[in-house]
C-alpha cells in the first residue's frame, strides 16, 4: 500500500490553523487554570490579606510622613486617590461589559480590584487622620478624628460592604474632599478660608463629572444615583459645618512645641526658658504646675510650623477657669505675627502678669479661631524659693 503526500496549500493551511487553534486553546486553559488558583487563593486568605495590607499601609504611611517633604507626601496621596478612582471605574465598567474584548489577564485586575480599592482607601483615611491629628488639637478636632477612625474600623471590619456602589462612592467622595482640603492650603500657602472653598468646589466638580460618566457606563451606578447624591450632600454639609465651626484643624499651621515657664530670654537665635522640674507622671499627663511668687509673670513659649512664604497672625487666648460659674473666662488675647519657612517652627512667646491661683489654659489659634493646640496648667502662689532649670529652645 502506498501513501501519497498531500502537498496542497489548502491542506497545509488547514493543518497549520488546526495546530494554532490547539496551541491557543492550551494557552487559554493554562490561563484559566491560573485564574482559578488565584481566585481560590484570594477568597481563602482574604481575611489575612486585608489586615496585612492595613499593617503594611501604616508602616508606609509612617515612613512617608516622617521622612519625606510635604510636597512628596501630597504627590504620594494624589497617586493613591487616582488609583482608587480608576479601580472603582474599571470594576463597575468591567461588570457592565462596557470595556469590550479585553485580554484574559484583566480578569486578575477585576478579581483584585476590591483589595486595591480597600488598600487605597486605607492609605487615604490614615493620612487624613495623621494630618488632622498633627495640625490640630484633639480636644477640639476629636469629632472629625472620630469620624475618620470609625470609617477606618468599618472599612476593615465590614470590608464587603465597600463593594456596594453607595458605600464605595460615598467614601471616595469623603477622601476626595479631605485630600483637596489638606492639599490646597499647602499649594496656595494660605491658612485663610478661600483654599477650603476652592477645595470644596473642585471636589464637587470633579466628583460630579466622575459620577456622570460612570453612571452612563454602568447601569448599577445609574440606578443608585439619587442615594449617592444624597450621601454626597450630607458629607458636604457635615464637612462645611466642621470647618466653619472651627473643628477642622488650621492646616497648614502646626504647633510643634509649647509650654509655660517662669521666664524667657532670647540670645543667639535661641530661646532660654526657666521652668520647674516636673515628675514623670505630670510630664506624661501634661499638667504642669507653676509655683509663682507674688506679682510674678507666667510665660507661654510656642514654636509653630508654617510653610515658606506664609505670613499670618497667631492669637494666644489666655483663659482662667472660674469655679463659681464653672466656665472658662478669657483674660487676654495677645497676638503674634509669624512668617513660615523654618523647619523647627516660628518661635515666640507671650506672658500674663500676676495670674491668680487656679486652673488656666492658653488656646493657640489663628485669626479665624481655629485651634492649633491648648496648654492647660495650674497656678499656685508661694513665698518660698522655687528651684528652676534652664532649657534651650
Amino acid at each position: 500500500m502506498q501513501f501519497t503526500r498531500i502537498s496542497s496549500p489548502y491542506c497545509q493551511l488547514a493543518v497549520f490553523e488546526c495546530s494554532q487553534y490547539t496551541k491557543t486553546m492550551a494557552v487559554k486553559e493554562t490561563i484559566t487554570s491560573h485564574y482559578r488558583k488565584a481566585k481560590d487563593f484570594y477568597f481563602k486568605y482574604e481575611r489575612f490579606l486585608v489586615p496585612a495590607l492595613l499593617v503594611g499601609g501604616f508602616i508606609v504611611d509612617y515612613i512617608t510622613f516622617a521622612s519625606f517633604e510635604i510636597d512628596f507626601t501630597l504627590l504620594f496621596l494624589a497617586v493613591h486617590w487616582l488609583i482608587a478612582g480608576l479601580a472603582i471605574a474599571f470594576m463597575h465598567m468591567y461588570d457592565a461589559g462596557r470595556l469590550g474584548r479585553l485580554p484574559l489577564w484583566t480578569r486578575y485586575v477585576r478579581l483584585y480590584c476590591p483589595l486595591i480599592i480597600q488598600f487605597m482607601f486605607g492609605v487615604l483615611l490614615r493620612f487624613s487622620l495623621i494630618f488632622y491629628w498633627f495640625y490640630g488639637a484633639f480636644s477640639v478636632s476629636w469629632p472629625l478624628l472620630a469620624i475618620i477612625v470609625i470609617l477606618m474600623v468599618v472599612h476593615d471590619r465590614f470590608r464587603h460592604y465597600f463593594d456596594k456602589p453607595i458605600v464605595q462612592l460615598s467614601v471616595y467622595f469623603f477622601v476626595t474632599l479631605s485630600f483637596f482640603s489638606v492639599t490646597f492650603p499647602f499649594v496656595f500657602n494660605s491658612s485663610s478660608v478661600w483654599p477650603f472653598i476652592a477645595a470644596l468646589v473642585v471636589s464637587i466638580g470633579l466628583f460630579a463629572l466622575y459620577l456622570y460618566y460612570l453612571s452612563r457606563a454602568a447601569d448599577v451606578i445609574h440606578r443608585k444615583m439619587y442615594p449617592i447624591i444624597l450621601c454626597v450632600g450630607i458629607i458636604t454639609i457635615v464637612m462645611n459645618g466642621m470647618y466653619f465651626g472651627n473643628i477642622t484643624p488650621p492646616i497648614p499651621l502646626a504647633l510643634r512645641d509649647a509650654g509655660v515657664y517662669h521666664g524667657i530670654s532670647f540670645n543667639n537665635a535661641h530661646y532660654t526658658v526657666l521652668g520647674e522640674k516636673q515628675s514623670l507622671l505630670d510630664a506624661l499627663l501634661q499638667r504642669p504646675v507653676l509655683h509663682l511668687q507674688p506679682s510674678e509673670r507666667a510665660f507661654l513659649y510656642t514654636a509653630i510650623f508654617a510653610p515658606s512664604d506664609l505670613t499670618t497672625t497667631i492669637i494666644d487666648r489666655w483663659q482662667y477657669y472660674d469655679t463659681s460659674t464653672k466656665d472658662w473666662v478669657t483674660m487676654a488675647t495677645p497676638a503674634l505675627t509669624i512668617t513660615g519657612g523654618r523647619q523647627d517652627g516660628y518661635k515666640g512667646f507671650t506672658w500674663f502678669a500676676n495670674p491668680k491661683p487656679g486652673k488656666w489654659r492658653v488656646s493657640v489659634e489663628n485669626k479665624r479661631g481655629q485651634v492649633l493646640g491648648k496648654i492647660v496648667f495650674t497656678v499656685e502662689r508661694t513665698t518660698g524659693n522655687v528651684q528652676l532649670q534652664k532649657y534651650i529652645k
